[in-house]
Formats: C-alpha cells, sequence, structure tokens
C-alpha cells in the first residue's frame, strides 16, 4: 500500500513540475508586419537580411538559428499584380544564376497551383546538393489583391530535417495575410 501512495506522490509531482514548465513556455511566435503584409516568426527564426531600396519592391532572408538549424526562407514583394509565372521564372532563374546551385544540380518541379495559406500560388519544388548535403525546397508565388502585392515565397531545408522544420512552415503560411 505505502508503494501504491508513492507511485501517486512522485505522479502529483511530476505534474505539478509540468504544470510549472509548460506555464513558463515562451509564446509561439512574433508576428512581422510590414507595408499592411504580416506572417508569424516562428520561435528560434530570424530576420536576416532586408532589402527595401526600391519602393516598389521588397526582400527578406529568415532563418532557424540554433542547434541543428538547417532551413530558411525568403521572402519578396511586389506592388501590384505580376504573372505568377513571371516571378516564378524570375526566381527560379536566380537560383541558377548562383554557381553553388548550378554546380550542385538544382532541379525544379513543373510549376502547379496549390494553395499557400488561404491563397492560390504557383509553386515549384525543388532539390539541390549543397557542400555534399541534399538540400529540398518550395518556392510559391501568388498575388493578395487586398494589398495590391505579388508575393514570393521559398523555403529551403536539409531534406534530412524536413520534418523538423514543418511545424515552422506551416505557421508562416497559415498566418501570412494582409491586414
Amino acid at each position: 500500500m505505502k508503494m501504491k501512495n508513492n507511485h501517486i506522490i512522485i505522479f502529483a509531482i511530476f505534474l505539478a513540475i509540468l504544470g510549472v514548465f509548460s506555464s513558463c513556455e515562451k509564446k509561439c511566435c512574433e508576428t512581422y508586419k510590414r507595408e499592411g503584409l504580416s506572417f508569424n516568426l516562428p520561435n528560434y527564426w530570424k530576420i536576416g537580411e532586408i532589402d527595401s531600396t526600391d519602393a516598389n519592391f521588397f526582400f527578406m532572408a529568415i532563418e532557424k538559428k540554433g542547434y541543428g538549424a538547417s532551413a530558411n526562407a525568403f521572402i519578396e514583394w511586389n506592388i501590384g499584380k505580376i504573372p505568377l509565372d513571371s516571378v516564378m521564372n524570375i526566381t527560379q532563374q536566380g537560383y541558377f544564376n548562383e554557381k553553388v546551385f548550378l554546380q550542385g544540380g538544382i532541379e525544379f518541379t513543373k510549376p502547379k497551383l496549390e494553395k499557400y495559406g488561404r491563397f492560390n500560388a504557383l509553386t515549384s519544388v525543388f532539390s539541390v546538393e549543397l557542400l555534399d548535403v541534399y538540400h529540398i525546397g518550395k518556392i510559391h508565388c501568388f498575388y493578395i489583391e487586398e494589398c495590391n502585392k505579388t508575393v514570393m515565397v521559398a523555403y529551403q531545408e536539409v531534406e534530412a530535417d524536413a520534418s523538423k522544420q514543418r511545424a515552422d512552415f506551416e505557421i508562416i503560411e497559415n498566418s501570412f495575410d494582409c491586414k
């Protein structure tokens, strides 16, 4: 009987400790807002580079930081409605213009229409070997009528870590909006 009570006490202590640590947990995300667009930036993701020298164009790079981080994303937008296939072609050509991607044998799937959050997007998947590590990625191009912006979001990650990044990419995708 005494042993049964010890199990109950240990279980109660475990639940109390779990409650304390879960209440201290950091909030899911920071919300990034600019020029009417917004999205959630998952924990451990940081903004790396921003280029907005052209009044009609905006570019940012974000990357996962910390131990085992192996993912990044690029987000661009232009004011106005630009044909999505043109945006896709320009983005893919940007990869082909980088020697490291050419040497890595980058390949793209034929673009097709898919959903990106609530938006209809032209999407292409790519694969490339960088420094003997196999990477995969996705490019999404879509137009947001409420903001009058054409947006491109590209993800890249080490293939072996793809399951670790899935939730982070979904946070960005499902929160992307015009406010």
